[in-house]
């Protein structure tokens, strides 16, 4: 591969970071909306207007070209919203049948502008996987302009965006424009699809949108580091995916982006710190032996004799030797067990935490007696941060 970077690689490389950026940041709102199959709807609606724009400029003009994608992704999002209002179909089905009906009325189009002059010349069939290799000084303005306007959006109306995005009924009930709100959230996430066309094209535009946000949120409850992850994860996928593609023989830049985009989001399920397998299965393995350790101090605090033989194992606990050894050296090593006559017994510390143990489950114990429906949600709030009061994710 060449490692330097020409001009028009350059041009290349900003254009798809702009475009990875605003589309991770767009697409962190679709996801938590559970919409994320809109992206792929208005991506793929987009397509008759490319087609139909050609039809009335007669050449392959990029800007016109937008325009039509663009005003035909508004009329995706208006047939969606309007299947939804006045039929019984759910919102998948809507998006299905918007998905299917415009991509086949594209796949039409195209195939009639292939038979007539110049046709296979306008080379719209690009846009289908996305090519970056023609992109100009002139693409790279009209990317920089959108996707940076979209992006000062976002931040303009952060709070009200979080709000709807968490509980849109309450917004509207506090006397938001909360429907208005929403349908600004679906025009920005046109204008991020309209953007990427040209580089990532129609199939893969939506993977772009989906697939930087899901892998963020493997990394935090946040909504605010949240955005910023799937931005920084949107650009990687953008700029690795060009790059190499750039340096490759007729390998189209789209795949290269969802590949890498797609490598983040395996990292991301493995290694995550909040959701990640990797995540996931050392916190169950901290609660567990922290689990075991309580168990062992409240059963020592309530002993008559107050110690238990090092090879002795309580008939209750069900614990291998090897186990409860483990949660004894554990113990010893937080200074709240002590070895001592061939056994352990509670330290001042361990006596302390011991206390707490058992008064803490006693609480509990009541509580779900008299109190059942509301312990669950007691629970949660016990075991909630004090500044997790950002709006922590679900």
């Amino acid at each position: 591969m060449n490692l330097g970077f020409t001009y028009n690689t350059m041009l290349v490389l900003a254009g798809v970071a702009l475009l990875g950026g605003a589309a991770g940041v767009i697409g962190c709102f679709a996801v938590l909306r559970r919409r994320s199959l809109t992206g792929d709807a208005l991506a793929h609606a987009a397509l008759p207007g490319l087609c139909l724009s050609y039809f009335i400029v007669g050449e392959r003009n990029r800007h016109s070209l937008l325009l039509g994608a663009f005003l035909s992704g508004i009329a995706g999002v208006g047939a969606i919203s309007a299947l939804r209002r006045w039929t019984r179909l759910k919102e998948d089905a809507a998006i299905a049948i918007v998905l299917s009906v415009f991509f086949g009325l594209g796949i039409v189009l195209l195939s009639v502008i292939s038979r007539i002059p110049g046709g296979p010349r306008a080379g719209l069939e690009s846009f289908i996987l996305g090519k970056t290799a023609g992109m100009t000084r002139d693409d790279l303005g009209l990317i920089t302009i959108l996707a940076l306007g979209t992006l000062a959006i976002v931040v303009l109306f952060y709070k009200e965006f979080k709000l709807i995005t968490f509980d849109l009924e309450f917004a509207g009930a506090q006397g938001w424009p909360a429907r208005s709100l929403d349908f600004l959230l679906q025009m920005l996430l046109v204008v991020a699809v309209i953007v990427g066309l040209p580089a990532v094209g129609v199939v893969l535009i939506a993977a772009l949108l989906v697939i930087p946000g899901a892998a963020a949120r493997f990394w935090t409850q946040r909504l605010g580091t949240l955005l910023f992850l799937s931005a920084l994860f949107g650009v990687f996928a953008g700029v690795t995916g060009a790059w190499v593609s750039a340096n490759l023989e007729r390998v189209p830049t789209g795949p290269l982006v969802i590949v890498f985009a797609s490598l983040v989001f395996l990292i991301s399920l493995v290694f995550g710190s909040r959701r990640g397998l990797l995540g996931q299965w050392l916190q169950q393995r901290t609660y567990r032996r922290r689990f075991e350790q309580e168990r062992l101090l409240a059963m020592l605090l309530e002993r008559e004799t107050g110690m238990i033989w090092i090879n002795e194992i309580p008939r209750p606990f069900g614990w291998t030797k090897r186990r409860f050894r483990r949660t004894m050296d554990q113990g010893v090593k937080e200074r709240l067990l002590e070895y001592r006559d061939g056994g352990v017994i509670l330290s001042h510390e361990g006596t302390a935490r011991a206390a707490l143990v058992v008064a803490m489950r006693r609480s509990w114990r009541e509580l779900l007696q008299t109190h059942p429906q509301e312990a669950p949600a007691l629970l949660r709030l016990d075991l909630s941060s004090a500044d997790a009061m950002d709006f922590p994710l679900p």
